[in-house]
């Protein structure tokens, strides 16, 4: 284990209370009380999706000023949030001045602008990581793999060398897509990414960083083992490959398949409503085991696309909705 790269909200300091305060104040301004649902699907992500998330969920269709202007608006009220009430996650003060005393280098990896977090570092120390990197300082921000792949790059080290610290859904697609050793410490409620592994099954009886010590954040690198690094992860296929197989898929898929005919059903829906009608399918399902149940989801979401390309859209427009 090289480095261990953290992610900041939610993690390492308390603050998901207030970007849920923050969240739910500009919801009522847009027009639109806030639900626990809405709600769940911005944590993690970069503010300017939040906005974009809350203004559907409003009816509202904002063009990029109105997004950049509610952005703006979102940050100036969490930044005043953070100075009055910031607090830690249990036990991760403790854990960071253990890396620190053992020269265990440690970066911070969030999807919250540059602005927002250097007023969070003001609270836990910037000079407790040798790395801060930034969602507005990417090109794409979590659930995209490139702010660990970067970190890792900035850091000199392999991927598959860090341990990555996460608890969003989002933050752990893309620490799980960037070949990083993860290990999950999500809140209860937070639905787990496949091939992710938490806290809970590693060390059971903790759910959060509470009495974690260095040594057993080492054992968890260890545990996790070969095969979550990136160089074994299957070859993303391009738009071409990917047009062309599922194109063929879609002229033979079985009609009669009854996740087929309900991602069919309901393949209308734009955006993230697609991925929520297709999440509805296999929730509302029964599964005999955790590995039948990922083993469903794989293939949910690839005939999710194959259904997409039967409906005629391009690559582009997969890449979009999804």
């Amino acid at each position: 284990m090289k480095a261990i790269l953290w992610d900041m909200d939610g993690t390492l300091v308390d603050s998901e209370p207030l970007w849920g305060i923050a969240t739910a104040e500009m919801s009522r301004e847009m027009g639109r009380t806030l639900t626990p649902e809405v709600r769940a699907l911005t944590i993690g992500g970069t503010t300017a999706e939040t906005v974009r998330t809350v203004a559907r969920h409003a009816g509202i269709d904002l063009d990029d000023r109105c997004v950049a202007s509610w952005t703006t608006w979102m940050l100036d009220r969490v930044t005043d949030l953070i100075r009055d009430s910031l607090g830690w996650r249990p036990g991760a003060q403790r854990i960071l001045d253990a890396c620190a005393s053992a020269g265990v280098p440690c970066a911070l990896v969030t999807n919250t602008a540059r602005r927002l977090t250097d007023v969070t570092l003001e609270t836990i120390g910037p000079e407790r990581f040798v790395l801060t990197l930034c969602g507005d300082e990417v090109t794409h921000g979590k659930p995209a793999p490139d702010l660990y792949l970067e970190a890792a790059r900035r850091l000199g080290v392999d991927p598959g060398d860090c341990l990555v610290v996460e608890d969003s859904a989002n933050g752990m697609r893309a620490a799980r897509d960037a070949g990083c050793r993860l290990l999950g410490v999500p809140e209860e409620g937070t639905v787990v990414p496949g091939g992710v592994t938490t806290l809970g099954e590693l060390l059971p009886g903790h759910r959060d960083l509470t009495d974690v010590t260095l040594d057993d954040l080492r054992a968890v690198w260890a545990r996790l083992g070969a095969g979550t690094g990136h160089e074994t992860m299957a070859p993303v296929k391009n738009f071409e490959s990917l047009f062309e197989e599922l194109s063929q898929r879609a002229k033979d898929r079985p009609e009669g398949s009854g996740t087929v005919a309900a991602l069919d059903a309901g393949v209308h829906f734009q955006g993230k409503k697609i991925v929520e009608e297709a999440g509805e399918v296999w929730l509302a399902a029964e599964y005999q085991s955790d590995d039948e149940l990922s083993e469903e989801i794989s293939q949910l979401i690839y005939w999710l696309q194959v259904v997409m390309v039967g409906r005629g859209l391009t690559p582009e427009d997969i890449y979009r909705h999804l």
